[in-house]
């Protein structure tokens, strides 16, 4: 068997040449940042994406279709990352369920750019705790490609966790879970 050699053009132009033809792809995010206190102690559940759209091309589009595993894998990477449990069964004790909601405004293809919004929607038993949306395009204004579902799950994750109505309600949430001791139950320290 015989090495073929692309016509003694060396690996150095071979790389030149594929990436002079290619759209610049960002770099991966940098880690999340852990979630302050409380809120690091929340167990949360994500519920499957809510998917819409008002370009019909995306409804015919196989990566919108799979973008809503993506965001809801991508959004549980987010919260183990920054501290948080993520339980997988809604019936297991959890603090928040988040919603999670992608609407599509424009797609081209399989493989070209998609756009629209992502949203979240943390959820307690007492009602919505926080909102919070996002734009979500798999390409930025200064034409960089990126990785729709991580940069949307950050964008939507990450400002949240340090959000005031979410850490007051980790907050009630800690101090309810911790044991309160009451007048009758403080001992003095032993007389000598």
């Amino acid at each position: 068997m015989r090495n073929i050699s692309p016509g003694g053009i060396g690996p150095q132009v071979l790389v030149a040449l594929v990436v002079a033809g290619c759209t610049y792809v960002a770099p991966p995010l940098p880690p999340a940042p852990r979630a302050p206190g409380p809120v690091a102690e929340l167990r949360v559940y994500v519920e499957s994406v809510e998917l819409s759209w008002s370009d019909d091309e995306c409804s015919r589009t196989r990566r919108a279709m799979r973008m809503g595993d993506a965001l809801r894998n991508s959004l549980q990477r987010e919260f183990v990352a920054a501290g948080l449990l993520v339980v997988s069964n809604p019936a297991s004790a959890h603090d928040l369920t988040v919603k999670p909601e992608l609407s599509f405004t424009y797609c081209y293809g399989d493989n070209g750019e998609i756009a629209g919004a992502a949203a979240l929607t943390f959820k307690s038993g007492d009602g919505i705790v926080v909102y919070r949306k996002a734009d979500a395009s798999s390409q930025d204004a200064a034409g960089v490609h990126h990785d729709l579902a991580s940069f949307a799950a950050a964008a939507l994750v990450r400002p949240t966790l340090s959000d005031p109505a979410l850490v007051s309600f980790a907050r009630s949430r800690s101090v309810a879970a911790s044991p309160q001791s009451s007048p009758a139950q403080e001992t003095s320290p032993p007389l000598r």
